[in-house]
């Protein structure tokens, strides 16, 4: 377990979704089993993960929908 934790303290700057989770464990709004949760284990073992969207017609930053061309 020591590895995993290490890990985390590396992704804790570079990923939001560790940082987060992280932060409400150190902040005691969490217990330390959002660590283990399936989203963060990913980011710790895999890298950053899409952000989830909630809502259909949200969009991820920089991706527009496309618009008929005027003509």
């Amino acid at each position: 377990m020591a590895w995993y934790l290490e890990r985390v303290m590396e992704r804790v700057g570079e990923d939001p979704v560790v940082g987060d989770a992280f932060r409400g464990v150190t902040h005691l709004n969490s217990t330390v089993g959002v660590l283990f949760a399936p989203r963060v284990v990913r980011a710790v073992l895999f890298g950053q993960v899409a952000p989830v969207l909630s809502d259909p017609g949200r969009r991820e930053p920089g991706r527009h929908a496309s618009r008929p061309v005027a003509g």
